[in-house]
C-alpha cells in the first residue's frame, strides 16, 4: 500500500500549508505492515525526519522508518505540516493513544535526564565545600603567607569544577530538547503541550482526543 502525502495526497488528514507541494512524499507499507518507507517526490521545501535522540530534524530522501516516525512536510513552522507516519493510515487518524503514550515517555526520558543534571550539580557544589573547607581548616595549622596560597589554590579548583561542568547549560540543553518532543499529535494542530496535557492525553487546543 502507498500513501501519497501532500495538497493533492490521499492521507486522511486534509493539508493546506504553503510549503507542502501538492504531491510531497509517499510512504509504502508492506502488506504485513512490518516494512515502512518514506520516500520524497522530489518537493520544493524538502521532508524531514526527527532524530529520536535529541528530536533535531535531517532531511529525508528516502528511507526506512516506522509507524511512530515524526514527519515533518516543509518548514518547521505554520507553513509546513508535521505528523506521525502511523497517522496515514485512514484507521488510525484521529486516534492518538499511541502518539501520546509516546509523549509521556519521552516526558519520564527527559524527566530522568534533568534530574541528573541536579545529581551533578548538587555534586560540584558538594565537592567544592569540601575543598574550601579542608582548605580552611589547614590554616589554622599554616604561616600566614601559606594560607593566602592556600585558598587561591582552593578557589582555583572550585572555579575548575564549575568551569567543567556548566549545570545551568546543560539544563537548557536538555529542556530545549524536551520541547522538541511536546507537539500535538493532531497534524492541523501542532499545538506545544504542557507536560499536564500529555499526561492527560489532550490538548487544550483542538480538544482532542475528546
Amino acid at each position: 500500500m502507498t500513501i501519497i502525502i501532500g495538497k493533492e495526497g490521499n492521507q486522511p488528514f486534509k493539508i493546506t500549508s504553503s510549503g507542502v507541494s501538492r504531491r510531497h512524499a509517499c510512504i509504502t507499507v508492506s502488506d504485513d505492515g512490518q516494512s515502512w518507507m518514506l520516500e520524497d517526490l522530489g518537493s520544493a521545501n524538502g521532508t524531514f525526519v526527527r532524530n529520536p535522540e535529541n528530536g533535531l530534524l535531517r532531511r529525508a530522501e528516502k528511507l526506512e522508518i516506522t509507524p511512530m516516525t515524526f514527519i515533518c512536510l516543509g518548514p518547521d513552522n505554520a507553513h509546513g505540516c508535521s505528523f506521525y507516519a502511523r497517522q496515514v493510515l485512514p484507521d488510525n487518524y484521529d486516534k492518538y493513544d499511541q502518539e501520546y503514550a509516546y509523549l509521556r515517555d519521552m516526558s519520564q526520558v527527559y524527566d530522568e535526564k534533568l534530574e541528573k543534571v541536579e545529581k551533578n550539580i548538587r555534586m560540584i557544589k558538594y565537592i567544592g565545600l569540601v575543598v574550601n573547607v579542608c582548605m580552611l581548616g589547614a590554616s589554622f595549622f599554616l604561616p600566614s603567607q601559606n594560607s593566602i596560597w592556600l585558598f587561591r589554590v582552593g578557589t582555583l579548583v572550585t572555579s575548575l569544577l564549575t568551569m567543567m561542568y556548566d549545570g545551568a547549560a546543560y539544563k537548557r540543553r536538555v529542556e530545549k530538547e524536551r520541547e522538541r518532543f511536546s507537539h500535538c499529535p493532531n497534524p492541523n494542530c501542532n499545538y506545544k503541550l504542557r507536560p499536564a496535557d500529555i499526561i492527560n492525553y489532550q490538548c487544550p487546543k483542538c480538544k482532542k482526543p475528546n
